[in-house]
């Protein structure tokens, strides 16, 4: 919403939502650990390549806990393997 601090995803309706050319914010919900890592990360990426944004911001403020290696995994670029 235009003037304030509350995001929400893209759509045509209502037409005054602000945007900022090139950047693509990423707005994770819940909790990140092994069995979700991959999946978010994948989603990203795809987001990434559907937009091709010049810059990414992620707000992990909806994020109450980040399990070890999930971080591991987004800090070394590699996601965990998946579960069986």
């Amino acid at each position: 919403m235009r003037g304030s601090d509350v995001l929400r995803a893209l759509s045509p309706e209502p037409p005054d939502d602000e945007t900022f050319d090139g950047l693509l914010i990423v707005r994770p919900e819940g909790r990140l650990f092994f069995v979700n890592a991959q999946y978010v990360a994948e989603h990203i990426r795809a987001l990434i390549a559907q937009f091709q944004p010049r810059g990414v911001a992620l707000d992990m403020s909806q994020v109450p806990d980040i399990e070890y290696s999930a971080l591991q995994a987004a800090a070394g670029g590699t996601a965990p393997p998946a579960a069986s």
